[in-house]
Protein backbone atom coordinates (compact mmCIF):
# COMPACT_ATOMS: atom_id res chain seq x y z
CA UNK A 1 0.00 0.00 0.00
CA UNK A 2 1.33 3.43 -0.91
CA UNK A 3 1.43 5.79 2.06
CA UNK A 4 0.19 9.23 1.08
CA UNK A 5 -0.61 12.15 3.31
CA UNK A 6 -4.33 12.75 3.71
CA UNK A 7 -4.23 16.04 1.77
CA UNK A 8 -2.79 14.31 -1.34
CA UNK A 9 -5.37 11.51 -1.41
CA UNK A 10 -8.53 11.24 -3.47
CA UNK A 11 -11.78 10.63 -1.62
CA UNK A 12 -11.74 6.97 -2.69
CA UNK A 13 -8.23 6.52 -1.28
CA UNK A 14 -9.34 8.17 1.96
CA UNK A 15 -12.36 5.87 2.26
CA UNK A 16 -10.21 2.80 1.55
CA UNK A 17 -7.57 3.90 4.05
CA UNK A 18 -10.19 4.64 6.70
CA UNK A 19 -11.88 1.27 6.11
CA UNK A 20 -8.57 -0.58 6.38
CA UNK A 21 -7.73 1.34 9.56
CA UNK A 22 -11.05 0.40 11.17
CA UNK A 23 -10.62 -3.24 10.16
CA UNK A 24 -7.16 -3.27 11.79
CA UNK A 25 -8.64 -1.65 14.88
CA UNK A 26 -11.42 -4.26 15.00
CA UNK A 27 -8.90 -7.09 14.79
CA UNK A 28 -6.89 -5.50 17.61
CA UNK A 29 -10.02 -5.25 19.78
CA UNK A 30 -11.07 -8.89 19.33
CA UNK A 31 -8.56 -10.28 21.82
CA UNK A 32 -9.59 -7.79 24.53
CA UNK A 33 -13.25 -8.71 24.06
CA UNK A 34 -12.38 -12.42 24.20
CA UNK A 35 -10.44 -11.93 27.44
CA UNK A 36 -13.30 -9.97 29.00
CA UNK A 37 -15.83 -12.65 28.03
CA UNK A 38 -13.53 -15.39 29.36
CA UNK A 39 -13.16 -13.59 32.70
CA UNK A 40 -16.92 -13.16 33.02
CA UNK A 41 -17.54 -16.84 32.18
CA UNK A 42 -14.91 -18.04 34.66
CA UNK A 43 -16.41 -15.86 37.38
CA UNK A 44 -19.90 -17.15 36.55
CA UNK A 45 -18.88 -20.82 36.73
CA UNK A 46 -16.82 -20.20 39.88
CA UNK A 47 -19.96 -19.04 41.60
CA UNK A 48 -19.03 -15.37 41.82
CA UNK A 49 -22.24 -13.43 41.45
CA UNK A 50 -21.98 -9.83 40.32
CA UNK A 51 -25.12 -7.81 39.71
CA UNK A 52 -25.85 -7.39 36.01
CA UNK A 53 -25.89 -3.59 36.30
CA UNK A 54 -22.32 -3.55 37.64
CA UNK A 55 -21.14 -6.05 35.02
CA UNK A 56 -22.65 -4.01 32.19
CA UNK A 57 -21.35 -0.69 33.56
CA UNK A 58 -17.79 -1.97 34.07
CA UNK A 59 -17.85 -3.69 30.66
CA UNK A 60 -18.95 -0.49 28.92
CA UNK A 61 -16.31 1.60 30.71
CA UNK A 62 -13.59 -0.93 29.88
CA UNK A 63 -14.76 -1.12 26.28
CA UNK A 64 -14.61 2.67 25.92
CA UNK A 65 -11.14 2.90 27.48
CA UNK A 66 -9.78 0.05 25.35
CA UNK A 67 -11.38 1.56 22.24
CA UNK A 68 -9.85 4.99 22.90
CA UNK A 69 -6.40 3.49 23.49
CA UNK A 70 -6.62 1.56 20.23
CA UNK A 71 -7.95 4.64 18.44
CA UNK A 72 -4.78 6.46 19.47
CA UNK A 73 -2.82 3.71 17.71
CA UNK A 74 -4.33 4.37 14.25
CA UNK A 75 -1.87 7.16 13.34
CA UNK A 76 0.98 4.73 14.00
CA UNK A 77 -0.31 2.52 11.16
CA UNK A 78 0.91 5.17 8.71
CA UNK A 79 4.13 6.25 10.36
CA UNK A 80 7.16 5.16 8.38
CA UNK A 81 9.59 3.36 10.68
CA UNK A 82 12.94 5.11 10.92
CA UNK A 83 16.03 3.46 12.32
CA UNK A 84 19.76 4.02 12.20
CA UNK A 85 21.47 7.33 11.72
CA UNK A 86 18.55 8.69 9.66
CA UNK A 87 16.43 8.63 12.82
CA UNK A 88 18.65 11.33 14.32
CA UNK A 89 17.56 13.99 11.81
CA UNK A 90 15.69 16.67 13.76
CA UNK A 91 17.15 15.66 17.12
CA UNK A 92 19.25 17.93 19.33
CA UNK A 93 22.91 17.29 20.10
CA UNK A 94 25.56 19.01 22.21
CA UNK A 95 28.79 20.18 20.62
CA UNK A 96 31.72 18.53 22.42
CA UNK A 97 34.49 19.74 20.10
CA UNK A 98 34.06 23.10 18.36
CA UNK A 99 32.68 22.88 14.84
CA UNK A 100 35.09 24.87 12.65
CA UNK A 101 33.18 23.78 10.50
CA UNK A 102 33.87 20.11 11.49
CA UNK A 103 34.05 18.77 15.02
CA UNK A 104 32.24 16.40 17.37
CA UNK A 105 28.78 16.30 18.91
CA UNK A 106 27.24 14.09 21.57
CA UNK A 107 23.82 12.57 20.97
CA UNK A 108 22.14 9.73 22.85
CA UNK A 109 25.37 9.08 24.75
CA UNK A 110 27.44 8.67 21.58
CA UNK A 111 30.00 10.97 19.99
CA UNK A 112 29.57 11.68 16.29
CA UNK A 113 31.61 13.60 13.75
CA UNK A 114 29.64 16.66 12.72
CA UNK A 115 29.84 19.58 10.34
CA UNK A 116 28.13 22.90 10.82
CA UNK A 117 25.94 24.13 7.98
CA UNK A 118 25.87 27.69 9.33
CA UNK A 119 29.41 28.67 10.31
CA UNK A 120 31.62 27.90 13.27
CA UNK A 121 29.96 26.74 16.48
CA UNK A 122 31.78 26.67 19.82
CA UNK A 123 31.74 23.76 22.29
CA UNK A 124 28.84 23.22 24.75
CA UNK A 125 26.27 24.68 22.33
CA UNK A 126 23.11 22.71 21.59
CA UNK A 127 22.56 22.13 17.87
CA UNK A 128 19.97 20.43 15.71
CA UNK A 129 20.81 17.66 13.25
CA UNK A 130 19.62 18.56 9.75
CA UNK A 131 20.88 15.58 7.74
CA UNK A 132 23.36 12.72 7.65
CA UNK A 133 26.10 12.22 5.11
CA UNK A 134 27.90 8.93 5.54
CA UNK A 135 28.94 8.85 9.19
CA UNK A 136 28.96 12.65 9.49
CA UNK A 137 26.05 14.62 10.89
CA UNK A 138 25.18 18.01 9.41
CA UNK A 139 24.07 20.37 12.18
CA UNK A 140 22.83 23.93 12.66
CA UNK A 141 22.40 26.23 15.61
CA UNK A 142 19.03 26.10 17.28
CA UNK A 143 16.91 29.12 16.36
Amino acid sequence: MVHLSMDKMTWRQRIKRTTVDWLKLTVLLVDEVAILVAILLIMHYAGVRIPASITVTVSIILAIVIFLVHLAVIPLFHKKPVTGKESMVGMKAKVTQALEPAGMVAILGEHWRAESVDGDIEADVVVQITETEGLTLKVKRLS
